[in-house]
C-alpha cells in the first residue's frame, strides 16, 4: 500500500491536508504542531549557531517522528555547522533511508540529500 504525501488532501474526505487530519490516527505519532514548532525553531536555531539547543530539538524530532526525514536531516545540519562531516555525511545518508523507506517524497528531494550526504564526505576527505 502506497503512503499517502502527508500535503495531499486527506482521503477521508474532510478537505484538510492529511497532515493536518488523519495522519496522526494512521501513524499514532505526536501532534503535527509539534513536528511543525519543532521543525521551524530546530532550523531557526541551528541559522543562530545554537546547535547545543537545536540538537535537543532535532532529537525531539527524531523520536517523536521516526518516520519523517526532518530530524535526522537537522541533525546533519548541525553536524556540518560544527564542521564534523563524517557524522553530518551518516545523517544525511539515514535521511536517504527514511526518505525512500516510506515514499511520500519527491524523488529529487531523496537525490538532494544525496548530494549533501556526497559534499560531506568530499569534505571530510579534504
Amino acid at each position: 500500500m502506497n503512503k499517502i504525501n502527508r500535503n495531499s488532501s486527506c482521503s477521508c474526505g474532510s478537505g484538510k491536508k492529511f497532515k493536518r487530519c488523519c495522519l496522526d490516527k494512521e501513524t499514532k505519532m505526536a501532534p503535527l504542531e509539534d513536528l511543525d514548532e519543532l521543525s521551524y525553531n530546530s532550523i531557526n536555531l541551528i541559522k543562530k549557531g545554537k546547535l547545543e539547543e537545536a540538537e535537543i530539538l532535532a532529537q525531539k524530532l527524531i523520536k517523536g517522528f521516526p518516520e519523517l526525514h526532518d530530524g535526522l536531516e537537522h541533525m546533519a545540519m548541525i553536524y556540518e555547522a560544527r564542521k564534523f562531516f563524517p557524522k553530518a555525511e551518516e545523517y544525511y545518508k539515514m535521511a536517504v533511508k527514511v526518505v525512500n523507506l516510506n515514499g511520500g517524497y519527491d524523488v529529487s528531494f531523496s537525490e538532494h540529500l544525496i548530494e549533501k550526504a556526497n559534499k560531506m564526505r568530499l569534505k571530510r576527505n579534504e
